[in-house]
């Protein structure tokens, strides 16, 4: 007996051919349980996930069995990571719904054990509109106390994404690191604000810039009044 696993949409660019891994005589059922965790942990971490590529893997670990469903949770709760507008609206209701306390309940798991939360649209319209509603939905329903690393990735950036409107004006208390990462960057065209921005984040400790200029972060700055450390990817 031969298992065959299809790996391609997880390691490949598309443009690529498929790759599949023969593991004779080995069931996928008889891969130990470490190996799986490991698969699980090393994928969901990767940079080089396209958004539709972690998509298909969100999915497919719904389906492989119900162990490989029960640790890629255990993974996927703890580090949150939110690549479209459908699966928010699924983790908001997740939020919103207080149905049991049993350990493997998704709201139970998503306040136990969320540490950190990456917002990642490729939309810039949707990423304005739907990271407020998230922080928004995360302060008001008192959810996912032990979260403290919330990671931004905005696509296409523009200055008034963030401080012309009021975008972090319900930034949940509890974070602590903020980390903004600009997938295009204005270097040069980033002007300093006249005017103190809209919200303030008082609660946050350690920022890192990726993609941004000196005037970007002059504005977090202002921003950030208890801030301790600040790191970027330029000089």
């Amino acid at each position: 007996m031969t298992t065959i696993l299809y790996i391609a949409p997880l390691f490949q660019s598309s443009k690529r051919p498929p790759v599949y891994c023969k593991m004779s005589q080995c069931p996928f059922r008889d891969i130990p349980y470490d190996i799986q965790r490991e698969v699980i942990h090393t994928l969901w971490h990767s940079t080089l996930l396209s958004t539709q590529d972690r998509i298909t893997f969100m999915t497919s670990s719904t389906l492989i069995s119900k162990s490989w469903t029960n640790m890629f949770n255990l993974v996927a709760y703890r580090d949150i990571y939110i690549p479209c507008p459908s699966y928010l609206n699924y983790y908001l209701q997740i939020l919103r719904i207080d149905t049991s306390t049993r350990n493997d309940d998704p709201r139970h798991l998503a306040n136990v054990l969320c540490r950190s939360l990456t917002f990642a649209f490729e939309s810039r319209n949707t990423t304005r509109f739907c990271l407020s509603e998230l922080l928004h939905s995360v302060k008001i329903f008192g959810a996912l106390p032990h979260m403290r690393t919330l990671i931004i990735r905005y696509p296409n950036f523009s200055i008034d994404d963030i401080f012309d409107c009021y975008q972090y004006i319900d930034f949940p208390e509890q974070i602590e690191n903020l980390e903004v990462c600009l997938s295009k960057t204005c270097v040069g065209c980033i002007q300093l604000l006249r005017v103190d921005p809209p919200w303030h984040l008082p609660h946050v400790r350690r920022l890192f810039i990726e993609g941004g200029d000196e005037n970007l972060v002059a504005n977090y700055l202002e921003a950030c009044p208890r801030l301790q450390i600040l790191e970027t990817d330029f000089t």
